[in-house]
């Protein structure tokens, strides 16, 4: 698997897990954030995986509003 596409899955999986939420739901919030903001979905998902445990549950709900 490509390197972008574990970095994806991880932080996938980061985000359902912080959100309690199922994985494609966690995945429309991912892409949401790479849509509004104008950013690669692989650049998101960077920066969800450098998160996590800092405030990342936080961040994430805030996004969702």
């Amino acid at each position: 698997m490509h390197r972008d596409g574990r970095l994806l899955l991880e932080a996938d999986g980061e985000t359902a897990v912080a959100l309690a939420a199922a994985w494609d739901a966690a995945f429309g919030v991912l892409r949401r954030i790479s849509q509004g903001g104008s950013r690669k979905l692989s650049d998101v998902a960077a920066a969800v995986v450098e998160r996590r445990g800092r405030g990342l549950e936080r961040d994430l709900a805030a996004l969702m509003n």
